[in-house]
């Protein structure tokens, strides 16, 4: 499953550099700033004012009350060339949104808070976003943005202790910034809880996800999503395993701030709801998705946990063990669509839950299911400029297939990662092919893409979709394509009986977790 916040990022980069031409021109402001609107029950209504038009063409606002965290129902009213009207539809809670406005010149990110029936006005003026009028204060997170240190100049791996003593110095400091904050501006109750709980959640995401890996850049660290317990695996820190007191690091956290039902729609909350189940609150030494951790994992939500969280932490469960390689083979395939079908029961999951999850039980009703006649007849180009079908690729190995479907044009940095990281399994003896079939349309820019990184490659094993990528019924057959969407990097394995062995395989550079389901690709009989 995708993390909808990652798709939002890669999206945002593509449009950036693909789809919008630098201006040179900076529009003048033609009207007056932008005043508070009437609002109809269960609206909010956000102005945008910008001396530069083209922002206004690119906003973006994610929901993270949705499973994965989507964009919501909103309806966008250009009023002229300097003011955008944006109305978010049935609003029943207040909560934390984020929101990126951009072009190819200037980026603004940042979460706002929003009430029923609210008015923002938001300018976007001279390079500055500020919130201006009467709920001016909701963009909270505008000024916190501005203090120089943040979460992202941490980094874990120089040693837990110490990583401890700075996320406490960076929360207190956001802790004191808000206390300030509350103390200046007309505040609502709820408006204080719910910014008070996400800096908290924050902080406590931070620390069992700590930041022990690099941005694909380089330039900031990022958290490790497989948590505080793979760090303490690393040898680097393996003196510190037995001085680490995990109780006190984690401040002696107690299960009933997890039941607050009311931060269900809080990112972090959800985040970190999910992390302490499965590396704190259930003492897994070692996080390995298996049957056995499945079912300890569900043991603990169902006596713990109700209503709204306990139906966030089952479906993140069933989905994050599924896009780890869970389910691969007959016996876990069958147990986990009945765990699904248990989840779906429930009259009380909203339509984004069911969607997600019911997304799992169609990848695994395909599994083992052979491939279809037109998908397999499907063209697709050689290196060299041959045309061939999909089913002549397949026969062209006596193995299984690993497939990865990808691009470079859209400077898919996944893509590139997971070119690099499949070449470090080249020498395993899993009788397994990797092939690699481009989603470009363009054929220059495919080859050119192989150019700058051909001491990775063999180019007998690249391939491209022959047609349009959005008429390509094989990338909609194996959801690379959804709608209008194309999702890269994915993986897929098939064996050379054009039987599907998994359509969603784990990203290689979680390497432990994707070794592992070469290895059950490997060992895989479905004959049982």
């Amino acid at each position: 499953m995708k993390n909808t916040s990652i798709k939002l990022i890669i999206i945002l980069f593509i449009i950036l550099i693909s789809c919008v031409e630098k201006s040179k021109n900076i529009n003048q402001l033609q009207t007056e700033p932008v005043t508070d609107t009437l609002v109809e029950q269960g609206q909010v209504v956000i102005n945008f004012k910008s001396d530069r038009k083209e922002l206004l063409d690119y906003i973006n606002i994610v929901d993270y009350e949705t499973f994965y965290g989507n964009q919501p129902s909103m309806d966008k009213d250009r009023i002229d060339s300097t003011h955008l009207k944006l109305v978010l539809n049935s609003v029943t809670k207040s909560k934390i949104i984020e929101m990126v406005v951009f072009d190819a010149q200037e980026l603004y990110q940042t979460r706002v808070f929003i009430s029923p029936n609210d008015t923002l006005n938001i300018e976007l003026i001279g390079g500055e976003m500020s919130f201006v009028g009467k709920n001016k204060h909701h963009g909270f997170f505008k000024s916190l943005d501005s203090l120089t240190n943040n979460w992202s100049s941490l980094a874990a791996n120089k040693g837990l202790n110490h990583y401890k003593q700075q996320s406490v110095e960076l929360y207190n400091e956001k802790i004191n910034f808000y206390e300030d904050f509350i103390k200046k501006n007309n505040t609502t109750e709820e408006f204080n809880s719910q910014i008070k709980s996400e800096i908290k959640f924050e902080y406590l995401y931070n620390l069992v996800a700590p930041r022990s890996k690099k941005s694909a850049d380089g330039a900031y660290n990022i958290n490790d999503e497989n948590g505080l317990g793979n760090l303490l695996g690393d040898s680097f820190l393996a003196s510190e395993k037995e001085l680490i007191n995990l109780e006190k690091y984690f401040d002696g956290i107690e299960l009933d701030y997890f039941k607050q039902n009311q931060h269900i729609a809080n990112d972090f909350y959800k985040r970190s709801l999910v992390m302490y189940i499965r590396h704190y609150f259930t003492q897994q030494e070692f996080i390995d998705y298996t049957r056995e951790n499945f079912e300890r994992e569900l043991l603990f939500i169902n006596e713990n946990l109700e209503n709204n969280s306990a139906n966030y932490a089952k479906g993140r469960l069933i989905t994050d063990f599924f896009d780890k390689g869970f389910g691969l083979d007959v016996k876990n395939k069958n147990y986990l669509k009945s765990q699904i079908d248990t989840f779906l029961e429930n009259d009380n999951l909203s339509d984004d839950y069911k969607s997600e999850v019911e997304k799992v039980k169609d990848e695994l009703t395909i599994l083992n299911s052979k491939i279809p006649d037109n998908i397999l007849e499907e063209k697709l180009l050689t290196y060299d400029g041959d045309t061939i079908t999909f089913k002549n690729l397949i026969e062209s190995s006596k193995n299984k297939l690993l497939i990865s479907f990808w691009g470079y044009r859209s400077r898919c940095k996944p893509c590139i990662l997971g070119i690099q990281s499949l070449s470090k399994f080249d020498d395993l003896n899993y009788n397994i092919d990797f092939k690699y079939i481009s989603v470009e349309n363009n054929s220059d820019n495919w080859k050119n893409g192989l150019k700058s990184i051909q001491h990775l490659i063999n180019e007998d094993h690249h391939y491209k979709i022959l047609d349009d990528n959005m008429k390509s019924k094989m990338l909609s057959f194996f959801k690379v394509r959804i709608n209008q969407t194309i999702a890269i990097p994915r993986y897929l394995a098939v064996d050379n009986n054009y039987n599907i062995l998994m359509n969603n395989v784990p990203r290689p550079w979680d390497s432990l977790v994707f070794k592992n389901s070469l290895k059950n690709l490997y060992e895989l009989n479905f004959g049982e």
